[in-house]
């Protein structure tokens, strides 16, 4: 009777323990730089499932509260007048956490002449932006004939950060969230004519830091919410310093540096594991030869296969890969198949799959590499990395003819390039942006490759999925070059061009033919594979037929 009732009791327990999920409560207030509150705030959390931002209430004095049974939550926080932030808050071992974000300020340009406006009234046209005049007194100003009796506008060209940025203006009535982290500013019309006026001197101070300020911050909650905040600061900041210097290359290694001792240092398992993931973040800016391999090994040992950390970024599990390239790969292996089956995270889940896909190719696994696309296509058909998958072996199939394209030169709008105009080169297409660490760290190696084949029958096309050309033209005045062809998409992974080509994410490299069929993608055709490659058509005379 006695052991009835123990297992009874347990069945209870485990289903009371299900049925009532451990719910937490985060609150907080969104502030300006000065510790105020804004005059108007946004919170959002962001759903895997749909792929889009939920509105959360934000009282007037900036405070939101949130009642999750999630151990992460992917926030997105916004104020007129200040730039957002995307903070990740991970869950270790509270029910509640109570901290206010100080969000950072815009870096103004010198030149407030290049200050531009788009509003309702032309629809946003970013082509046909309204220019400024200036008054006696600095104050920069528009007219505008309008039926309409609400005006909404925004200013680009403000930022120093990046000129397609569009900000709200310093002129409003009102102010009205455009849903992608910014604000616009309203103007209730009075008469025939609207007159907005931009006034550098009401801009509020620079400061671009974004602060976390809590009671508790020894919590582990805390720690690592301001980890995040100091990487959005270093982020920016390598985006000042380049609207600065285009030739300087932004220097993390303190930050860095910090990372890995602390994550050879800490005590606490969770954060240990924490800090190894943190420093993996940064591998875009780290040279091969400094980065630590046994960091990638304790990681395993200390974040389980079915850990929310990986929710931070899951595709450092490929980055993973760096510390097993020449011991170990079994256990890495079994680590990654383990992911697969206990995640519970579809995106984690998804980049584990990728990662086997790849592998089972490279190894000439037939029978696993059909068995993990279907499975990646099953279980996780909405992610990225299922699209990806669809691309690179489903659309884009090596042997197949290249799909039809036209893009103008980026130079000169009547000049095209297509599959039609490059037959009878070897020409690498490439898909990247100029915010894109791994797209910038792959440009070493290109700027090699076309060094050593541009007089052999090779041509690379760079395509920009950038905001504007300019950000294309500016880069190129910096260190890279980028000496060979180029063009713009202009909507970008919007653009007919990328869905034929399947681009969900960047870079996307693929490696063509004189005879217009597609030899290589993505990882076979970067880096020293790109090379071997070209070293295999262009140097021994082999057929590409």
């Amino acid at each position: 009777m006695k052991k009835l009732i123990l297992v009874f009791l347990f069945i209870i327990g485990t289903f009371s323990s299900v049925l009532f999920a451990q719910k937490v409560t985060i609150s907080g207030r969104i502030l300006g730089n000065d510790g105020r509150p804004l005059a108007k705030a946004v919170a959002e959390v962001y759903d895997e499932n749909s792929d889009k931002f939920t509105r959360i209430p934000v009282e007037k004095d900036g405070s939101f509260t949130i009642e999750t049974e999630s151990k992460y939550l992917e926030l997105r926080l916004s104020g007129v007048n200040h730039r957002s932030t995307f903070l990740p808050v991970i869950i270790h071992n509270t029910e509640q956490l109570k901290f206010d974000v100080l969000l950072a300020t815009n870096s103004y340009i010198d030149d407030f002449s290049k200050v531009k406006m788009i509003c309702s009234i032309n629809d946003y046209s970013r082509e046909n932006p309204y220019t400024f005049k200036k008054n006696d007194k600095g104050i920069y100003f528009v007219d505008i004939d309008t039926e309409k009796d609400t005006i909404e506008y925004e200013l680009i060209g403000l930022s120093k950060q990046s000129e397609t940025h569009s900000w709200n203006g310093t002129m409003s009535d009102d102010f009205k969230y455009d849903s992608g982290g910014d604000f616009r500013s309203v103007i209730y019309k009075k008469g025939k004519t609207v007159h907005i006026e931009f006034d550098p001197s009401k801009l509020i101070p620079e400061n671009t830091e974004e602060k976390i300020v809590a009671e508790d911050e020894t919590l582990p909650e805390i720690i690592m919410l301001k980890n995040s905040v100091e990487y959005n600061n270093n982020l920016n900041r390598m985006h000042l310093e380049a609207a600065d210097n285009k030739d300087k290359r932004p220097d993390f290694s303190a930050a860095i540096e910090g990372l890995r001792i602390k994550a050879f240092s800490e005590k606490d398992q969770f954060l240990k594991g924490y800090y190894s993931i943190s420093y993996l973040k940064y591998w875009p800016y780290i040279e091969n030869s400094k980065f630590d391999t046994m960091i990638c090994r304790q990681t395993i040992e200390a974040v389980p296969p079915e850990s929310d950390l990986w929710m931070i970024n899951p595709n450092l599990l490929a980055v993973m890969t760096r510390g097993f390239r020449y011991e170990n790969k079994g256990k890495f292996d079994k680590y990654i198949k383990d992911v697969v089956e206990v995640q519970k995270n579809t995106s984690v889940k998804a980049e584990a799959l990728r990662g086997l896909i790849w592998d089972a190719k490279v190894k000439g696994d037939t029978a696993s590499f059909n068995a993990y696309i279907q499975r990646i296509l099953k279980d996780c058909p909405n992610t990225y990395q299922a699209k990806s998958i669809k691309a690179d072996f489903l659309t884009l199939m090596v042997g197949a003819d290249v799909p039809d394209f036209e893009v103008k030169s980026l130079s000169d709008e009547n000049v095209i390039y297509s599959n039609k105009t490059l037959k009878g080169k070897f020409y690498l297409m490439d898909f990247w942006a100029t915010w894109c660490g791994p797209c910038v760290g792959e440009l070493p190696g290109l700027h090699e490759a076309y060094q050593e084949f541009k007089d052999k029958n090779f041509e690379i096309l760079s395509i920009s999925l950038d905001g504007s050309r300019e950000d294309v033209v500016k880069f190129r005045e910096g260190k890279f070059k980028m000496p060979w062809l180029h063009a713009f998409l202009d909507k970008s992974f919007n653009s007919e061009i990328a869905k034929k080509f399947g681009i969900t994410g960047i870079p996307k490299v693929v490696l063509v033919s004189d005879q217009g069929k597609i030899l290589a993608i993505d990882m076979d055709a970067r880096g020293e594979n790109l090379k071997k490659t070209l070293e295999k058509y262009l140097n021994s005379g082999v057929s590409s037929k």
